[in-house]
């Protein structure tokens, strides 16, 4: 098994949910995204040297085809978007359901890498 560090023993499940919505930035919730996005970028760079051989050695075992490589990490702007666009799915699912609108964002930004 892989040994992951980073606090991604506590990343939450992802949760199911339309992919729809705005990408707008919001300043107020850029307070929280911006610093969550960067602490799952750097620690995605810092666990990746453990995952990519475990990959490389399940392909070899199974004759398998390790593509893609090079686009193994989102770049920020990508991550940005598809995290603000989930932002408002929430919120926008949230209003017609007639639920309080509260978005968890650290906790989204781990799920959105998961998806």
């Amino acid at each position: 098994p892989i040994a992951m560090g980073c606090g991604s023993s506590n990343a939450p499940k992802q949760q199911a949910g339309s992919q729809a919505g705005s990408v707008r930035p919001n300043k107020q919730d850029d307070r929280e995204l911006l610093p969550a996005t960067d602490k799952i970028m750097a620690c995605a760079k810092l666990e990746e040297p453990k995952v990519t051989p475990v990959l490389r050695s399940i392909v070899d075992k199974y004759n398998g085809e390790l593509s893609g490589l090079t686009f193994k990490f989102k770049d920020k702007a990508s991550l940005l978007r598809k995290s603000r666009t989930r932002i408002d799915r929430q919120r926008l699912d949230a209003i017609n359901e007639g639920k309080e609108i509260a978005v968890d964002i650290p906790k989204l930004v781990w799920t959105t890498t998961d998806a």
